[in-house]
């Protein structure tokens, strides 16, 4: 059919009442970690390297924070929509595998 299945990485949530869930940091990077080595599926977006602090990638990066420690601010989203550009224009580059 041509169609390609693609996935977006688990931003980050420190400090976001689910944080504290019990292991909710080693889901979400194992969850994370699955998208990124994984075949089953064409490929992927890094919203959690796009997003993260680079400090303290457990954290939203203070521009893209809209406040709640989860939700992106308009800025947040801006760089995620670039993000997903940069890989749905540039197929066998970046995240997606070949045809």
């Amino acid at each position: 059919m041509g169609l390609k299945i693609l996935l977006g990485t688990l931003t980050p949530m420190k400090d976001f009442v689910y944080y504290f869930a019990p292991n909710a940091e080693e889901k979400r990077q194992a969850v994370n970690e699955w998208i990124r080595t994984s075949n089953a599926h064409d490929g992927f977006i890094d919203f959690d390297e796009t997003l993260r602090d680079p400090l303290d990638h457990e954290s939203l990066l203070g521009i893209y924070d809209s406040g709640d420690h989860i939700h992106p601010s308009p800025a947040g989203y801006a760089v995620m929509a670039e993000a997903a550009q940069r890989v749905l224009l540039a197929p066998g580059q970046g995240h997606i595998q070949k045809p």
